[in-house]
């Protein structure tokens, strides 16, 4: 049978939360206070677990909708090369052309619904052609286009709907979790000191029985003797058996308590 021991601080530090009870594992009894077992509860229990799961889910999420309207920057590089054989007499027999092109965009979505995109596309053409004029070409655009709905998805509250639901979820989520860390708390406070009192009650119990069975062996001596009747005996063995299963119950208590604690 599974023991549960109580042992009492010293009495110049005695406190509350340094009641150490100790609940008995697979290999050795593990002695708690009630702070440590709080903390054991909370970092063990599985729903606390997903509640907090769920909460940095809902932050990746929130991230992840505010970033719908953070600046997004494009670059693309190419090169490209082109060789043309010539069969005329007046050109170059062979000519080898490279291009180069190095675009740079930056684009952005309001909250109003609208959007812009700034772009800037350069090149540069170079040839080796005896013929060209001006080697290398280069050449540059830039464009910046700015777009914004009057009617269909304007508006900052229908483009940020989304944030506002995550966030509404972010402060569902960290109440449930408050409410079950709170409720988690309490229960282990309840059965811990349930735990206490069953271990307090099966040393009353003890020396009670302690006590009957004293009782019993003063009775057998008086009766042995003829100083009691008979019946005294059997009132007494009544007595010490009662006494026994008080004390069974309170040991089976014990383990009831010590297993809800554990099963928080």
């Amino acid at each position: 049978m599974k023991k549960i021991l109580f042992f009492k601080r010293s009495l110049y530090f005695f406190s509350l939360f340094l009641i150490p009870v100790s609940v008995a594992n697979a290999n050795e009894p593990l002695s708690l206070t009630l702070q440590e077992t709080i903390e054991t509860v909370l970092k063990n229990n599985i729903s606390i677990s997903v509640q907090s799961y769920n909460s940095k889910i809902n932050e990746q999420f929130i991230f992840e909708k505010e970033a719908d309207f953070d600046p997004t920057v494009d670059f693309e590089f190419t090169v490209g090369e082109e060789t043309r054989q010539s069969a005329s007499t007046l050109a170059d027999s062979k000519t080898r052309d490279l291009d180069y092109d190095w675009d740079f965009s930056v684009s952005q979505k309001f909250v109003t619904g609208g959007d812009y995109e700034l772009t800037m596309d350069n090149n540069k053409n170079q040839s080796s052609s005896s013929r060209t004029s001006l080697n290398p070409i280069y050449s540059s655009d830039l464009a910046l286009t700015v777009t914004q709905p009057l009617l269909k998805d304007f508006g900052i509250d229908l483009n940020k709907r989304e944030i506002y639901i995550a966030k509404n979820d972010q402060k569902i989520s960290d109440h449930q979790f408050t409410e079950k860390v709170i409720a988690t708390i309490a229960e282990t406070e309840n059965i811990y000191w349930d735990l206490v009192f069953s271990i307090e009650d099966l040393k009353v119990k003890e020396t009670s029985l302690q006590r009957a069975r004293d009782l019993e062996k003063q009775v057998k001596a008086q009766v042995d003797v003829g100083t009691l009747a008979e019946l005294e005996i059997l009132q007494a063995k009544s007595n010490v058996a009662s006494r026994e299963e008080r004390l069974l119950n309170a040991q089976n208590l014990i383990d009831d308590n010590g297993d809800n604690l554990k099963s928080i």
